[in-house]
């Protein structure tokens, strides 16, 4: 009989360890185990034969049991192996993508470290160059401010040779924008001389200026008078024809200044002055308020001015005037000439202001116009009260107080 060389082990390990048995299989391993361990003394008994006689069949069971022991055993440590086989390689595998990663996150931590090195480096010197660069646009921006100031002070003293061609010309065209404009930079200029005298040369080159200036408002003086007389001729002949159709017709409701025709034809052709030159006489009353040879060519025009519109209300005046019929009452007479009278008046101001750029205060040729009015006024007067009753005298000097104060007489 062959003996295992194996340890015992119990049911329970058997079965834990190595593979599930059914109660048959259980049985007999239980009774070849008792069998085993059970001592052989000298004479056989009958439990001793009883053993011999089934000695072939337990050797048989036996040898069948190793067999199959020995199978299941090897193909558990096959199947153990196999699979702690693969598992392991995967693991080594694993381990060794482990490390790799391991080191390049260090190698990656070593980069940083110096990235952060570098980074710090550049901030640094960023900083100082962004300082830098900010003190060196402010010094630009200082420099080129500096720059437009310098520029704009030399425009002041080279304006001259710039405006002497177009000054120079006898027939210059002052309604253009370029010679308004010219205007303009010479009264910046004088004005920055006045503001500046402590620049070298200045005196002199605010002498040069104002007669600059001087010349360019002879210019615009030269173009009112063409101006002007063209407004003058047309006026007066659109009155004489109004004046010529009263007659004819025997009517002198046209002759009266608040009439559409005479105002029509007395003041839209003068209205029509003050879009070419109310922006010059703007200047030359600033200029005027400054400097005396400026008031002097304003009473120029001022001059020029009162003779136009001085002629034309004469004339207009007197029609007005000598259109009355003898068999009207002196009162009604006077009170339609003095009330036709304040209406040239305030219809001369408004003209006048509205072409001269004037303020009522400033309005003294509309004054000497009403003046004029006023003298006609009295030598018509006059040539009809030596024999007027007293009643008469004391109506009519009511009517003459009461626009006496309107800048008439």
């Amino acid at each position: 009989m062959m003996n295992s060389s194996a340890a015992p082990l119990s049911l329970d390990e058997w079965y834990v360890q190595y593979a599930p048995l059914s109660d048959t299989q259980r049985m007999s391993v239980s009774r070849l185990s008792a069998w085993v361990s059970a001592d052989e003394p000298g004479a056989p008994t009958e439990a001793t034969q009883a053993i011999d006689e089934s000695e072939g069949e337990q050797d048989g069971l036996n040898l069948n049991f190793s067999c199959w022991l020995h199978s299941v055993t090897k193909k558990h440590e096959d199947a153990s192996r196999t699979t702690f086989a693969n598992e392991l390689g995967m693991l080594r595998t694993s381990m060794n993508e482990i490390d790799e990663r391991l080191d390049d996150v260090h190698r990656a931590q070593e980069r940083i470290v110096q990235l952060r090195t570098g980074l710090e480096y550049v901030q640094e010197s960023s900083s100082e160059l962004m300082h830098h660069a900010s003190a060196l646009l402010n010094e630009q921006v200082d420099l080129e401010s500096l720059h437009e100031q310098i520029m704009l002070r030399l425009q002041y003293f080279s304006v001259l040779p710039q405006v002497t061609a177009i000054l120079s010309e006898t027939d210059a065209h002052v309604e253009t924008a370029e010679f308004l404009s010219t205007i303009e930079r010479l009264c910046v200029a004088l004005q920055f001389m006045e503001c500046h005298p402590r620049y070298k040369d200045t005196q002199v080159f605010r002498i040069r200026i104002e007669n600059a200036l001087q010349r360019a408002m002879s210019l615009v003086k030269q173009a009112f008078q063409r101006e002007g007389n063209v407004c003058m001729s047309e006026a007066h002949s659109q009155v004489q024809a109004l004046a010529k159709e009263a007659l004819d017709a025997g009517t002198h409701t046209s002759m009266n200044p608040t009439a559409p025709s005479m105002h029509q034809a007395i003041y839209a052709s003068f209205a029509s002055l003050q879009p070419k030159f109310q922006a010059f006489f703007e200047h030359l009353r600033q200029l005027a308020n400054q400097k005396a040879e400026f008031r002097d060519i304003q009473h120029e025009f001022d001059s020029i001015w009162i003779r136009w519109r001085t002629s034309l209300i004469h004339d207009a005046y007197a029609m007005c005037l000598n259109a009355f019929c003898d068999n009207v009452p002196l009162e009604q007479q006077l009170r339609h000439a003095t009330y036709s009278a304040h209406e040239y008046y305030e219809h001369e101001m408004q003209l006048f202001l509205h072409v001269n750029a004037r303020t009522p205060d400033n309005a003294e040729p509309v004054k000497r116009i009403s003046q004029t009015v006023g003298e006609q006024l009295q030598a018509w007067l006059s040539q009809r009260i030596e024999t007027t009753p007293l009643n008469v005298l004391s109506e009519i000097c009511t009517i003459v107080v009461s626009y006496g104060g309107r800048g008439l007489v």
